[in-house]
C-alpha cells in the first residue's frame, strides 16, 4: 500500500518541511482511502471464493494483522462508554468539584465522572462494536465464552 519512502517520511514527519509533510500525507491518505474502499471487494471474495483456496491465503498471521488493525481503528475513533443508553463520559473531576453536568462515581477514589449526552455518531459506534462482539461470540466455544464472562465480570466488579 505504501512505498518504503512514504513509510520513512511518515516515521520522520517531524523532520520534514511543512510542504514535504503535506505532499507525503496527502499521498498516504489517498492510498488509505483506496485500501479501505477495497474492503468491500475483500468481503465479496471471502464470501464467494472456495474455502480450500482461501485457506491457502488467510492464515492465523493474516487474521492477527487484521484483528490488530481493527483494534487500532477503534483506538483512533475512540470507543464511547455509553451509560444508560444515552450518556457518555465527558471527563473526570475531583469528587468535591461542583459541576452542572450529571456525574457518577469515578474509577479512582476521590474522583467522579462527568457525563454528557452521547452524540448520534457515538451511539452508532457503540452499537457497531456490540454487533461485532456478538459475531465474535458465535466463533467461540462454551468454555471460551465462560472464561470471557468471568473476565468481564471481574472487570466490571473491579
Amino acid at each position: 500500500m505504501l512505498s518504503d519512502d512514504q513509510k520513512r517520511r511518515l516515521e520522520t514527519r517531524g523532520e520534514l518541511s511543512p510542504e514535504e509533510r503535506k505532499i507525503n500525507e496527502f499521498a498516504i491518505r489517498k492510498s488509505l482511502r483506496k485500501w479501505l474502499n477495497g474492503a468491500e471487494d475483500f468481503i465479496f471474495v471471502l464470501d464467494r471464493l472456495p474455502e480450500k483456496q482461501l485457506f491457502k491465503i488467510i492464515t492465523n498471521q493474516v487474521f492477527s494483522k487484521l484483528a490488530r488493525a481493527t483494534i487500532q481503528l477503534l483506538h483512533v475513533l475512540s470507543t464511547p462508554h455509553i451509560i444508560d443508553k444515552k450518556l457518555t463520559t465527558a471527563g473526570i473531576i475531583p469528587i468535591d468539584e461542583k459541576t452542572d453536568l450529571p456525574t457518577q462515581p469515578g474509577p479512582i477514589r476521590g474522583f467522579k465522572r462527568t457525563l454528557r449526552e452521547a452524540t448520534p455518531d457515538e451511539l452508532e459506534r457503540a452499537e457497531l462494536i456490540k454487533d461485532h462482539i456478538r459475531e465474535l461470540f458465535i466463533c467461540l466455544g462454551e468454555s471460551d465464552l465462560k472464561d470471557l464472562r468471568d473476565e468481564i465480570d471481574s472487570t466490571v466488579e473491579g
